[in-house]
């Protein structure tokens, strides 16, 4: 038996007499039937006192159940929350059984992203061959798989069929995987697989033990790529049985943007560059939109705000990276240069910046690039300019330093970004929360800073300080948990050049920075993440990128991105 206050019960936890039969006379709950849960109701009355509550990979499956059952929408939040924070491949499995089980589209959406955007890793664990047809169905339809090539999905399904008998495997499908095969082919984009890839999968097929399952398999892939290369007769099939949607790869180039060395200084080069090969080359030039902020979502670089004919704008323009062309998209409902821009999940945030008046403001916007339409976010608690923002895997977003009135911040805010927002910007706040929450300072005030996310960190990286110094210095954030709310700031190796605006960036297991504000303008300079642990070495020059202020975008995924103490100069 616990006791407890009935009135501060029946206030925090309503539902609590209705799933325990109701609180007696002298404000005692029993729990007869719940003593094997009595942990977890102690917990639950913590939280009815004091409004915080300890979530563990322990207790968080519990504590959700009980949170669901008694509609505590604030800890079912939580530990969401808590879940998605520290979702992995490895802890996969565990997360899905508790979606499934309580149909939580919060955190099965979270698990179908994870799976979509590592799935050639994800290809590798257990739960892939145990995957149910709709679920992979659904992840081949992703116009952004994380894929490199068309071949490995190929390469998956195939390991998905011939896995049927196996033990990781069952019960997956209600019926024979081979019987599903035509259906799991459609949706290949076979106008992407290679004529060498046949002779490949011959020789995969003839190495397993199953040769009559084998040849089946193999015969039904010829015959889908035979539909899209044509007949015997050589004529092109007219009708595309298969799904002949774009798909977005993971390529190894990097786009930087910038203004030529020598030439017009009123356009912007865009340049393709292979840092593991070393190669370049540029594939447009467009027109400079001075303090414009720049953001990458799949194949298309959106280009927003910055200085037109003078003052500040609002217009937004997209440049696809395959066409090569550009267009005009929807304008934001307010002017602003020198803002922050980042991608979060299909959206793009936008905080902050200078107004038309070249004021500092605190307003945000969130743009949907598929349905070209911008909405209001509530206004960031700190107005500023020449700031950053970084988004998460998670889907908070961290909006970090900046500059207004002549004061620099070191300060960082940030938010999650809601999955449903109103045409009028409308939110609901969780009970006593608000929008934008503090996290921790900066250990330096810095704006025309530059900052990614790799591994699960937060790098910021150099900027203009105090007395309009200009610094080398590198931190590193741990984003805030449960256990320490407001994240934690640490300062690692330097740059070996100081830089303002410039790009920081992470691709695969480095960090590059690229560009800077002065002379010299074209350095680049990588951190080397073995691993993706992170390690203490020094940058080094790579090459030589043309452009001053410059712009870079991480084309890794085909989506956006954006270390020691040093004892020397910050």
């Amino acid at each position: 038996m616990i006791s407890v206050h009935r009135i501060i019960i029946a206030a925090r936890i309503p539902a609590w007499k209705d799933r325990f039969g109701g609180l007696s006379e002298g404000g005692i709950i029993s729990l007869e039937d719940q003593s094997h849960k009595q942990n977890i109701i102690q917990h639950l009355i913590d939280y009815a006192y004091t409004g915080q509550i300890e979530i563990s990979l322990e207790n968080v499956e519990d504590l959700l159940y009980y949170a669901v059952n008694l509609r505590l929408i604030p800890v079912e939040k939580c530990c969401y929350r808590f879940l998605i924070n520290r979702l992995t491949l490895e802890n996969l499995y565990f997360v899905m059984r508790i979606a499934n089980n309580l149909q939580a589209g919060t955190l099965k959406k979270a698990c179908h992203n994870l799976m979509r955007s590592q799935f050639e890793n994800f290809v590798g664990f257990d739960m892939f061959y145990n995957l149910p047809l709709e679920n992979l169905l659904s992840l081949l339809r992703s116009s952004n798989l994380g894929v490199h090539n068309e071949e490995q999905v190929v390469n998956a399904i195939c390991d998905w069929v011939l896995a049927e008998d196996s033990p990781q495997a069952a019960g997956a499908c209600g019926e024979s995987r081979m019987n599903v095969l035509p259906q799991l082919l459609a949706e290949v984009r076979w106008q992407k697989v290679s004529s060498e890839f046949q002779d490949e999968l011959v020789q995969k097929c003839s190495k397993l033990e199953t040769p009559p399952q084998a040849r089946k398999l193999l015969n039904e892939m010829l015959k889908w790529i035979g539909l899209f290369r044509g007949d015997s007769t050589g004529s092109k099939a007219k009708i595309c049985a298969f799904n002949s949607a774009e798909r977005s790869y993971m390529e190894n180039v990097l786009v930087t943007i910038g203004t030529p060395r020598l030439g017009d200084r009123r356009e912007w080069i865009l340049q393709i560059y292979d840092p593991e090969n070393d190669k370049d080359a540029i594939i447009s030039r467009i027109k400079r939109r001075k303090n414009a902020a720049i953001i990458m979502y799949d194949d298309q670089i959106f280009i927003i705000g910055g200085i037109g004919r003078d003052r500040n704008t609002n217009l937004v323009k997209a440049f696809s990276v395959k066409t090569r062309r550009g267009r005009l998209a929807a304008s934001m409902s307010e002017a602003r240069g020198e803002a922050s821009a980042s991608r979060v999940g299909d959206a793009i945030v936008v905080c902050g910046g200078s107004g038309v008046e070249y004021e500092e403001l605190a307003s945000c916007e969130l743009f949907l690039p598929k349905e070209d339409r911008w909405i209001p976010l509530p206004p960031l608690a700190q107005a500023r300019r020449a700031l950053t923002s970084v988004a998460i895997p998670d889907g908070r977003l961290f909006v970090i330093g900046g500059l207004a009135d002549s004061e620099y911040f070191s300060c960082v805010e940030y938010c999650c970004v809601p999955e449903q927002v109103s045409e009028s910007g409308h939110w609901q706040p969780e009970e006593g929360g608000s929008f934008w929450q503090p996290a921790a300072s900066m250990n330096r005030a810095r704006c025309f800073l530059s900052a990614c996310e790799h591994a699960g960190y937060i790098f910021a990286a150099g900027g203009l300080s105090h007395s309009s110094t200009v610094v080398k210095s590198v931190e590193m954030f741990q984003p805030p948990t449960i256990e320490n709310p407001l994240g934690q700031w640490t300062l690692v190796q330097s740059m070996h050049q100081a830089r303002e605006e410039f790009s920081l960036i992470s691709h695969r297991n480095s960090l590059f920075a690229l560009g800077h504000y002065r002379q010299p303008s074209d350095s680049v300079e990588q951190f080397h993440l073995p691993n993706r642990q992170l390690a203490s070495k020094p940058f080094h020059s790579l090459f030589a990128v043309v452009g001053d202020g410059q712009q870079c975008v991480d084309l890794s995924h085909l989506r956006p991105s954006s270390p020691c103490p040093d004892t020397g100069p910050m």
